[in-house]
């Protein structure tokens, strides 16, 4: 009779930690709380994405009659993937283990990117525009699509001399697209059959300072970016859990922040009209981080 008592026991200290079978109530709820994270975590990350691009190795010619025009490719990688998706989740009720990823830093790719400059006549100033071929990209059950453009107004306000040539620019950053992910499998308590898309459309605005430097073959560049984030990024998730007699259907928007702090450094092979090279980007309030390499036509 005890060793009956004491199982019945066991039984019900399983059921009530989640370990056996959750309310399905709680295991929503908690699964939800998964999926806000999401949206937070791309809300708090895409806009960074969304500041790459512009990868030109010309920190110290200005005006007129300079022109440059350049391909580029770009990957972001957006940190703390796996302790921010599963940030107030009850893992005794949901085991976030089971999400489709296991690394700590998501890769994101940007572009191909075409950019350019173009001096304007009478004035230290020139115009520089970016335009992302469009994003179709279907790895396993992960979807991304995107497309992006931008622009920027740059004022020298130092060449280069003894110290690096410094600029100045405002400008605008733009993005639209989305990620999709799927994924069927026992995630603790009951096992799940879901799909999650996170789309956005987002603009920053943005004021960069820049520092260049050409010598011998070399040209170096540095700098920080200040730039705001605005727009939307939604994540919707839809399926259902406990073999389909409940179902999962909610809606969150990712929290985008405000002002955010990039640092900028490349190295670049100064060839004939040409530059070859290579920029990191790391940003100072999250530390999501992106490697660009470009190649760049210099007039």
């Amino acid at each position: 009779m005890s060793r009956i008592k004491q199982l019945i026991s066991l039984v019900a200290l399983l059921v009530a930690s989640g370990s056996l079978f959750a309310d399905p109530t709680a295991f929503k709820a908690n699964f939800d709380k998964m999926n806000q994270n999401v949206a937070n975590y791309l809300g708090n990350n895409m806009p960074f994405i969304n500041s790459l691009g512009m990868n030109d190795a010309t920190g110290a010619k200005y005006g007129f009659p300079f022109f440059a025009v350049g391909i580029s490719g770009s990957v972001g990688f957006l940190p703390n993937l796996t302790s921010e998706l599963a940030s107030g989740v009850n893992k005794s009720v949901v085991d976030t283990s089971k999400l489709p990823v296991s690394m700590d830093f998501l890769p994101i790719p940007y572009g191909p990117t075409i950019f350019g400059r173009v001096g304007i006549p009478g004035i230290d100033l020139d115009v520089g525009l970016k335009v992302g071929m469009p994003v179709d990209l279907t790895v396993q059950d992960f979807s991304l699509k995107n497309t992006a453009f931008g622009g920027e107004l740059r004022y020298s306000i130092l060449s280069q001399g003894l110290t690096p040539g410094i600029s100045v620019a405002a400008g605008f950053d733009y993005m639209d697209g989305s990620l999709t992910y799927s994924d069927t499998g026992s995630y603790g308590s009951y096992s799940v059959d879901y799909k999650t898309q996170s789309s956005w459309s987002l603009v920053n605005y943005h004021v960069t300072a820049r520092g260049g430097y050409d010598v011998l073959f070399l040209s170096l560049l540095g700098g920080l970016q200040f730039y705001v984030p605005t727009g939307d990024l939604t994540t919707k998730t839809t399926g259902t859990f406990n073999s389909g007699a409940n179902s999962l259907n909610s809606k969150f928007d990712g929290d985008l922040g405000s002002l955010r702090v990039k640092g900028i450094a490349g190295l670049f092979f100064r060839l004939p009209l040409t530059r070859l090279g290579a920029m990191y980007e790391i940003e100072m309030n999250g530390g999501a981080m992106a490697f660009s390499f470009s190649a760049q036509l210099v007039f």
